[in-house]
């Protein structure tokens, strides 16, 4: 199942981001503290040149970091023994929990400062006025209350059931959008469940 992609391209643009640290359950306490992990010794996986990762470069320069392409490649590193740790947004790791993802932990609490993520339009857009149109939309749909409304859906209810939108009846344009389906709860493809991080 995805997401709007229109919606959910906005609200990425205008949602922040909380970033913390997880380990596996079972792993021995060799680290204590998310100080700790700020070692030569220790490998942390993060998804590149994303806001996650500057975060746990500001707070732990130096930890080796091992780069994943999503969720479940994180928890998998994890998992496999190649991280100690993983660094995402709290939000994402909130919702596999409530998926059913077992096996880890928090480490600590918040890493680094909460951010804007953002949307990029393509200077070969034929879409005259595109970012002014999006700014518009974006405004609307906050003043209405309806992004508010979608977050609190997503994020806070784990809410995943895909209200009806009802196609336009005379579009003026089509907007092409190209997104990810592994950002969960904001866009992602559901499947039918996450792995168990204590199973072999």
């Amino acid at each position: 199942m995805t997401r709007h992609t229109l919606i959910t391209s906005v609200l990425m643009l205008i949602s922040t981001a909380i970033f913390s640290v997880y380990g596996a359950e079972t792993e021995p306490a060799k680290y204590k503290t998310v100080s700790d992990l700020n070692s030569k010794n220790c490998v942390i996986a993060v998804e590149a040149q994303t806001l996650t990762e500057i975060a746990a470069k500001e707070v732990l320069p130096n930890a080796q970091y091992m780069y994943v392409t999503s969720l479940i490649n994180g928890f998998l590193a994890v998992k496999s023994g190649h991280a100690y740790a993983y660094a995402a947004d709290l939000s994402t790791f909130d919702n596999a929990v409530k998926a059913g993802m077992t096996g880890l932990k928090i480490f600590g609490g918040q890493i680094g400062q909460t951010g804007n993520t953002a949307t990029g339009i393509s200077p070969k857009s034929s879409i005259k006025n595109a970012k002014k149109l999006i700014d518009d939309f974006i405004i609307e749909m906050k003043s209405k209350g309806i992004i508010d409304d979608m977050h609190k859906r997503w994020v806070i209810d784990n809410n995943d059931v895909m209200p009806e939108i009802p196609a336009p009846s005379s579009p003026t344009m089509t907007i092409k959008i190209g997104t990810t389906g592994l950002v969960p709860p904001i866009l992602f493809i559901k499947t039918k469940s996450l792995p168990d991080m204590k199973s072999s």
